[in-house]
């Protein structure tokens, strides 16, 4: 929960700094959050703190992804969330490379991109890991 809390206030603070359209009192942040694979015990945790993280930040924040572990359907999802011209992306990708394009459109709309365990991700504006690699190996 506090790891869930962490990405989505720095998804809302990097959302402010980094919006190219203004954005009105009435109107709540809309923050996408998109699971490598839904209905998994462990991304059904994240949905939790994800909505958990959004009661308390007052914004529109919730997960989605495919049914699968497909990068493809996964390119699918964030493409519909392009088109719904949401604030921001936070994305644990199946396969970094072939999200690149579609992150790269992500962010040629103005929408906030950051990624979750994919250090190689070019494209995303932020990577959030959960833990140190070389340590925990140790």
């Amino acid at each position: 929960m506090k790891f869930n809390l962490a990405l989505l206030n720095a998804c809302v603070v990097s959302a402010c700094m980094l919006s190219t359209t203004p954005v009105f009192a009435a109107d709540k942040y809309e923050i996408a959050v998109v699971a490598k694979v839904t209905g998994i015990p462990w991304f059904n945790r994240m949905e939790v703190g994800v909505n958990e993280a959004a009661k308390k930040l007052d914004v529109n924040a919730y997960q989605t992804g495919p049914s699968t572990p497909d990068p493809a359907a996964q390119v699918k999802v964030i493409e519909d969330l392009i088109a719904k011209n949401v604030n921001a992306i936070i994305v644990v990708p199946n396969d970094a490379k072939v999200l690149e394009p579609v992150l790269k459109k992500a962010r040629d709309k103005g929408i906030v991109v950051l990624t979750h365990e994919s250090p190689d991700q070019q494209i995303g504006q932020w990577d959030i890991e959960t833990i140190d690699s070389e340590k925990y190996a140790q």
